[in-house]
């Protein structure tokens, strides 16, 4: 048998004309790099859509770190007013027994009149 193909091998003691070999190879071949292109673009995108996520989980926990921040700072400032208030309210009192005992009788009036 000979093989009038030079770059095909007869392996089955049949040979098929050599545009036949070639379409034979080809069409597999062809299949073979469309399915790589597939798996390219969709690696690329696989690869895209974790990074986006890695991305959006990052954001997430510095947004997080920033409100935990900004509540601990919240609750500092609230706990300050709160002692400025209970400091102001000690100080008011401490006036208006002075008032009360200099006789200022007005003094019974505007609490009352505070309190409605």
């Amino acid at each position: 048998m000979t093989n009038d193909c030079k770059t095909c091998p007869v392996s089955t003691g049949t040979h098929k004309p050599a545009e036949a070999v070639h379409v034979q190879i080809d069409e597999p071949q062809d299949e073979a790099m469309r399915l790589a292109d597939e798996c390219d673009e969709s690696a690329t995108h696989w690869v895209h859509e974790i990074d986006t996520r890695f991305k959006a989980a990052k954001m997430l926990r510095a947004q997080h770190a920033r409100i935990e921040d900004l509540e601990a700072q919240h609750r500092e400032e609230l706990r300050a007013y709160e002692i400025t208030v209970a400091n102001r309210e000690a100080r008011i009192a401490e006036l208006e027994s002075q008032l009360e005992a200099i006789g200022a009788g007005w003094v019974e009036r505007l609490r009352a009149s505070v309190r409605e």
